[in-house]
């Protein structure tokens, strides 16, 4: 059964809240609609906003190789079986509140320092 396991949120330099979400699709059989993975937003003073992931960029399974962007999933769609590790960009997450998934919701954790391994992945604007 397909599920999804959230290693780490990280807060990157941006114009508005950001962070990179780490996670990893586990027993994968198909490719991720990303704009399937949503987080409802509460915004103060304009109100509830849905957000979708961006930037997004696929990971080794152990997290320390940026294999490639969005495209490396079009150019390996192998990459779809088994376990897959993903990052992006999100904007206006809240540590306990969920992002939903078509594998179920998960709980975004504490924000915690963006590990090195990462530090190519940059904050570009999805507007």
């Amino acid at each position: 059964m397909t599920s999804v396991v959230i290693h780490g949120a990280y807060k990157v330099r941006a114009p508005e809240p950001c962070f990179i979400v780490e996670l990893t699709i586990k027993a994968s059989e198909e490719e991720l609609s990303f704009s399937e993975v949503l987080f409802d937003a509460n915004i103060a003073g304009v109100g509830v906003r849905t957000q979708a992931p961006f930037n997004e960029h696929f990971v080794s399974m152990d997290g320390n190789e940026v294999l490639g962007d969005y495209t490396y999933g079009w150019d390996h769609p192998e990459i779809w079986k088994g376990d897959v590790r993903i990052v992006f960009l999100m904007h206006f997450l809240k540590p306990g509140g969920s992002i939903k998934t078509p594998y179920g919701n998960v709980e975004i954790p504490k924000f915690t320092s963006r590990p090195e391994r990462l530090k190519k992945i940059k904050y570009v604007s999805p507007y």
